[in-house]
């Protein structure tokens, strides 16, 4: 079980939606920050101990990163960021 509480409500942690802006070759994804064992390419759910899911880790909206891929160094910007607590909340009908 995941305590909720050690999850920040302000930035980028375990469970975040994060919606980024490739600032090399333009185009926007969205990925979900997630454990390991639940990673799936398909549906863009990347580990938190990924490069990328590290890079994002603390990280907020507005925010600009650098990633170093195979394919070499990528700078992306976070355009938005939507945290577990708003998720929960959403799945609770509560907003």
């Amino acid at each position: 079980m995941i305590d909720l509480e050690t999850i920040p409500r302000d930035t980028v942690g375990l469970g975040s939606r994060v919606k980024l802006e490739d600032l090399d070759e333009g185009g926007v994804a969205e990925y979900e920050i997630v454990v390991p064992e639940e990673v799936d390419g398909a549906q863009n759910r990347i580990s938190l101990s990924s490069p990328l899911g590290r890079a994002l880790i603390g990280k907020a909206a507005e925010d600009d990163i650098e990633v170093v891929t195979p394919k070499g160094k990528r700078a992306y910007m976070v355009k938005k960021l939507t945290t577990i607590h708003v998720l929960m909340a959403a799945e609770n009908g509560n907003k």
